[in-house]
């Protein structure tokens, strides 16, 4: 099964329709996920797997209660590509998350603009 990009339909069960909390939680989301990548680049080009695992579990941590579904499976597949030293893995998944983040803030900006 194909992970979805931005799962409205688990996001607003979790939280019970309230839209106004996951758009504030999804702006906040943002602004740290910028952080985090940043470290996570910072620790992929130093082989820090211990760094690179503990902002890879705690990013998907954060965005797994924001219906991130496929930057959650992507961010999976990082930890346990860092926990086995494949760093060319490491770097690509990196890739493969930035684009993820991307896509899914575009469709959770699209989702705010049609609430209004």
């Amino acid at each position: 099964m194909v992970s979805l990009i931005f799962n409205k339909e688990s996001v607003l069960n979790l939280l019970e329709g309230d839209i106004e909390l996951f758009c504030e939680l999804a702006t906040l989301a943002e602004s740290e996920t910028s952080s985090m990548l940043i470290k996570l680049h910072e620790a992929s080009e130093i082989k820090n797997k211990k760094d690179i695992t503990y902002y890879a579990h705690t990013m998907r941590s954060a965005l797994a209660n924001l219906g991130a579904d496929k930057c959650c499976d992507t961010l999976l597949l990082l930890e346990e590509a860092a926990e086995e030293d494949q760093a060319e893995q490491v770097k690509s998944l990196l890739k493969t998350l930035v684009a993820d983040l991307d896509q899914y803030f575009k469709e959770v900006q699209a989702f705010e603009d049609e609430q209004g």
